[in-house]
């Protein structure tokens, strides 16, 4: 079995990514790696990058029978063939079998995934071949590696320095200056005629020092002198002299310098960078150069713009840039106004400060963690740098200078297989090797060949013997598998390119003609390739440019309403733009250069413009269903809409955005991922549009955790603005929520907080418990607007916000949010309760009631499920909360309304008011003897023993024996009625039974407590009970039941007082009741304790929980995997 593909996919617009092999392949397993898994034991570099953690795959192959002995001829028959997966975060192997066997050589992948790692092992056949027999048990002997020896003298992995090759071909001629001479020429271009260099004369002194002792009075004739001294190599400069210089820098510049004055400036602090480190550090300190940067009127021309890079390529320079003050300083320059090509030059600049501080970060003082993420960016940057004139060189001189590159100790693990390091052979690496050794060892390959190259570059003016011996290395390199990419890569850098184009015009007149000829056909470069391919006319029209769907956004902006036909322009510009915006992630400097020549406005206010007139479009299909046009309509607001959002996420690293304008963000995001949740509970059985809108929820979901991303240190936001995300998050649903969808707003609220809250983390060392104890102060932050959405949200959606911030709080710097929503929730009920009115009408006490038992379930859950131990225990001593728990539970004993999360309550509360005072644990046991005749009678008559302690620290002065037993007699009937042979822990049961029935008896005056409606049939059934499952309690029960009076009849007043009404079926409620309910005017005997709170939240949580639609599920079985995760750890944890 060979390894037939390995790579990571990224689905196109479909989700389709398609794999070819070029020659027939029996496709025997499929495995996809996981993110950061390592693919193979022994290979570095190979990890996976599979994401999101969880999606579905549909897997399609052509199958084309394969000859056997048995039929050489089978059918030409080609069929497609599919297989479904489901991938859930880990490495998943798939063996692929097909009978009779069939080869292949076409995959096809589809899905909703963003990224698939995967690797694909098979067999491959030849054209023709017949399906081989099959393998037998012989050990499968492999064969032998091939070598791809190079002489020592060019074998750049044994030298203990990379460019001792280009040091020995050019100590050939004598007349040849240091290799160091000419990398720096290669920067300077300086021209003399003897040749491309002119090194200072050492008997005239050093140019800077004669420079200081320069006559000349003009600034400008003295700061032309200065460049001109510094295109040379200087030897080291010590501090004074580099002071001295400075000063004279800065009286040239004055208070004001003009246009050309910064450009002679940005010349000297191009070549300086060239020099020594104290130059450097004397100009960096003392010459405020970041004032300069930051102003985009100056950059004029790309030459300005090439001395600028080589002034921040260099690692103090670099350094002193990135720091989070001279950011932010230098972006202050987005606000200027200055031309288009100025701004455009401009921005690239930004991007470079910030990717040359990466690169030297590499080497400096990253962790190792940090290289693993960091280093594929710099590697692309690197790659796709070396394309600009200007950068190839300047590069090469920072590799040159930086230590541990050029001269990389030969005996260093790293190096032990050179082979697998450059060659690309198949052999492994040592498990000591770091990903940043092997970025260290490629870095001294290149320069190994740069230096080469700049051999070929100095010699030729006129080509000599140095010449020919340099492309016959280069020759040499480029037959060799692995190290041939990097003598291609480095042969295509312009200043390189352009030598070798020159050589091979002179192939008749030299052999390094000749040679240089055979070098580019060897690397399969043509010497027109890198020029300006000359246009056609084609019969088809051109593609629209970018910059006309620039126009088409800003006209929309423009426009005082959308309509059908704008919608549509938007969602095809969007397209393009996302799709040029995902090409370079790192990069997207023509959007924003485009966008600067097209239009008058940034791209990312546009966009944001944008994205506020769709959601304002799409506010008008929320209140009714779609019909069939209405349907096309939304699909392309839909498709816009993520588009849009998309190219925002992206835009995001890129964009300084003002407060305002992340407020503004922030509430769109919000409010289109309630309105999609609006569109979903009206139109479910259109699938096209419920795909779609799932697909935009998730789109906004990951636009606000990309606002909400937290720098490295996690003290602050990464993004300006992004502290007002979870302010903007809780307060759309009261601006926007109207009567008839307001369950809909507050649910979708919470959903929207809880997905963007971050995972707890079980390690409190780790960083992430950092952000973690920084989204809790975030939380703290916005304690008020938390209260208002938990005081109305639905239970289930409150039991899982809940339990999240719970989670959140866990860590060893916890605040107690837990206690926080105990207390804040039992003031709330303490609210409630005190609105109950005992002589109101039963529509009205239905909605009271109602509201109530909502509250009190809440309690039950939070004690029960959400909160700990300890923490429960701590609530409920506090007198306070006792006093609440009284009056609540005496109002709906009164009231005849024991509903099940009334009994659940009192379940929760049993363990902890063993000590509590006697009316709360003989109301407890009211409403658990009550709660024994609802639907989950067991669970409240197992919380009754632990209530039941001696009768003169239980009975209390209002307590009415005869009311109470009957309660005992019905709950012990209601117990008999519903055993059957799925109880669980009958044991238990029985022994709670005798148990109640013996404390009973241990009343100072047993026949006082009469238990009626307790007939001889309800004795019968409890003995048998008890006798089948506890038999060494049946002399116990005996004794008691000959003690207690007992009868079969239960008096009307009795079964009045008694009655319990647990589905509200008497309590019905209409819109007047409702209003009446709310009313704030206190009646006439109202008992009424708590005034209202002043925010009323007793009127919204009326209107939101007693609505006549049921809160939606935010799933659906067409809903995309990566938000049904999402909302299956969030929203659906059972609780």
């Amino acid at each position: 079995m060979s390894l037939a593909y390995f790579g990571t996919l990224t689905p196109g617009p479909s989700g389709v990514a398609t794999i070819r092999f070029s020659v027939p392949v029996i496709l025997q397993t499929f495995r996809i790696v996981p993110n950061r898994v390592s693919a193979f034991k022994h290979v570095r570099g190979c990890t996976g990058e599979t994401s999101p953690s969880q999606f579905s795959l549909k897997i399609y192959s052509n199958a084309s029978m394969l000859p056997t002995e048995t039929e050489p001829k089978p059918k030409a028959t080609n069929t497609l063939l599919c297989t479904q997966l489901d991938y859930v975060d880990e490495m998943l192997d798939w063996k692929f079998s097909i009978t009779p066997r069939a080869s292949s050589r076409l995959v096809i992948v589809q899905g909703s995934y963003e990224k698939l790692t995967i690797a694909i092992y098979g067999r491959f056949l030849p054209e023709g071949s017949v399906e081989p027999p099959a393998p037998t048990l012989a050990p499968t002997v492999l064969p032998p590696v091939a070598t791809h020896a190079l002489p020592r003298s060019i074998d750049v992995s044994i030298l203990p320095n990379s460019s001792q090759t280009a040091k020995s071909l050019l100590m050939a001629n004598t007349a040849n200056p240091p290799l160091r001479h000419i990398l720096h020429s290669l920067l300077c271009y300086v021209t003399t005629p003897e040749g491309p260099f002119d090194e200072w004369d050492e008997s005239n002194g050093n140019p800077l020092e004669r420079l200081l002792e320069s006559d000349t009075i003009d600034a400008v004739e003295l700061m032309q002198e200065a460049v001109q001294a510094l295109r040379k190599p200087l030897p080291e400069i010590d501090e004074s002299t580099a002071t001295q210089f400075t000063s004279v820098v800065n009286e040239s510049l004055g208070e004001n310098p003009d246009t050309y004055t910064c450009k002679l400036l940005f010349e000297i602090l191009g070549y300086a960078s060239l020099q020594s480190d104290s130059l450097v550090k004397a100009l960096l300190f003392g010459i405020t150069s970041v004032t300069y940067l930051a102003d985009p009127r100056l950059l004029e021309d790309d030459i300005v713009s090439k001395h600028i890079e080589r002034w921040i390529s260099h690692p103090l320079v670099a350094q002193n840039l990135n720091e989070p003050s001279m950011r932010e300083y230098m972006l202050g320059g987005r606000d200027q106004e200055a031309a288009p090509e100025n701004m455009a030059r401009w921005e690239q600049l930004q991007a470079s400060i910030s990717q040359w501080g990466e690169f030297h970060s590499v080497f400096d003082y990253m962790e190792e963690e940090d290289v693993l993420e960091r280093l594929p960016q710099v590697s692309r940057w690197l790659r796709s740098s070396l394309s600009v004139p200007h950068f190839g060189p300047t590069l090469i001189w920072r590799l040159w200078n930086r230590p541990n590159i050029v001269e990389f100790s030969s005996d260093d693990p790293v190096l032990s297989d050179y082979h697998n390091l450059i060659l690309g052979t198949r052999h492994f690496l040592p498990d000591s090797v770091s990903l940043l050794d092997l970025f260290r060892a490629t870095l001294k390959a290149y320069m190994g060949v740069a230096a080469v190259l700049s051999v070929v570059w100095w010699s030729r003016f006129p080509p000599d013997a140095v010449a020919c011996r340099a492309l016959s290395v280069l020759k040499l390199w480029a037959e060799s598998d692995g190290i041939c990419e990097i003598v291609r890569t480095l042969s295509l850098v312009p200043v390189f390119y352009e030598a070798l184009s020159e050589l091979t015009v002179d192939v008749p007149l030299h052999k390094s003609g000749l040679y240089a000829q055979q070098l580019l056909e060897a690397l399969n470069v043509s010497v027109d390739e890198n020029e300006a391919p000359v246009s056609e006319a084609t019969a088809a029209p051109e593609p629209p440019q970018l910059s006309g769907h620039l126009e088409v956004m800003a006209q929309i902006v423009e426009l005082h309403e959308l309509d059908d036909i704008a919608v549509k322009r938007v969602n095809v510009a969007s397209q393009r733009i996302l799709r040029l915006a995902k090409e370079t992630p790192e990069e997207p400097w023509s959007l924003f250069t485009d966008a600067h020549q097209s239009t008058s406005k940034t791209l990312m206010l546009t966009q944001i413009e944008v994205f506020g007139k769709l959601s304002d479009y799409m506010d008008k299909f929320v209140e009714t269903p779609l019909d069939a046009t209405s349907s096309s309509v939304m699909a392309n607001l839909l498709a816009a809409l993520v588009n849009v959002a998309e190219t925002v996420s992206l835009l995001l690293p890129h964009s300084n955005l003002p407060s305002r304008t992340a407020r503004s963000l922030a509430r769109l995001a919000t409010s289109v991922f309630i309105s999609c949740d609006l569109i979903l509970s009206r139109n479910r059985r259109q699938t096209q549009v419920v795909e779609q809108s799932h697909v935009v929820r998730e789109t906004c979901i990951q636009l606000l955790r990309t606002f909400a991303t937290l720098n490295e240190t996690y003290s602050a936001f990464q993004y300006p603005g992004a502290e007002h995300v979870l302010h903007q998050v809780l307060s759309v649903w009261l601006e926007y929520g109207t009567k008839d969808s307001m369950h809909i707003y507050v649910s979708q609220t919470a959903v929207l907080l809880e997905l963007l809250l971050p995972l707890p983390q079980s390690n409190p060392e780790d960083a992430l418990s950092l952000a973690q104890d920084f989204w809790v102060r975030e939380v703290v932050r916005v304690m008020h607007q938390l209260e208002q959405l938990l005081a109305v949200l639905p239970p289930r959606h409150w039991t899982s916000l809940a339990l999240r911030l719970v989670e959140l709080d866990g860590g060893n710097n916890s605040i107690g949010l837990g206690p926080w929503l105990a207390f804040n929730e039992l003031h709330t009920l303490r609210a409630l309760v005190g609105r109950v009115i005992l002589d109101a009408d039963a529509g009205k006490l239905a909605v009271m009631l109602h509201v109530a038992d909502r509250s009190i379930g809440l309690l039950g859950t939070l004690l029960r499920d959400v909160l700990r131990d300890e923490t429960a225990g701590l609530i409920i001593k506090d007198s306070r909360v006792v006093s609440a728990l009284v009056q609540c539970f005496e109002l709906l004993v009164d009231n005849h309304a024991t509903t099940n999360a009334t009994a659940g309550l009192a379940a929760a509360l049993a363990p902890y008011a063993t000590d509590e005072p006697r009316a709360l644990r003989r109301l407890l046991v009211t409403v658990l003897l009550r709660g024994c005749r609802s639907a989950t009678p067991f669970s409240s008559l197992l919380a009754i023993p632990t209530l039941l302690v001696p009768h003169r620290t239980f009975a209390t002065r209002d307590m009415d024996l005869d009311v109470f037993g009957t309660d005992i007699s019905l709950a012990l009937i209601a117990i008999c009625a519903a055993w059957n042979e799925n109880v669980q822990s009958p044991i238990e049961v029985c022994e709670a039974l005798v148990h109640i029935l013996e404390w009973v008896t241990e009343y100072e005056d047993p026949t006082s407590i009469h238990l009626h409606g307790f007939g001889q049939q309800a004795v019968d059934r409890i003995r048998a009970l008890t006798l089948e499952h506890a038999p060494d309690r049946v002399s116990a029960l005996d004794v008691s039941l000959a003690i207690i009076a007992s009868s079969e009849d239960v008096p009307d007043d009795l079964k009045a007082a008694t009655e319990v009404h647990f589905d509200g079926t008497p309590f019905t409620s209409t819109l007047a009741d409702l209003r009446s309910a709310t009313n704030r005017k206190q009646p006439q005997g109202s008992r009424e304790s708590t005034p209202p709170p002043t925010h009323g939240p007793f009127d919204i949580l009326a209107l939101a929980s007693i609505s006549p639609r049921a809160p939606t599920s935010p799933v659906t079985p067409t809903a995309p995997l990566t938000l049904t995760k999402m909302y299956s750890q969030n929203e659906f944890r059972s609780v």
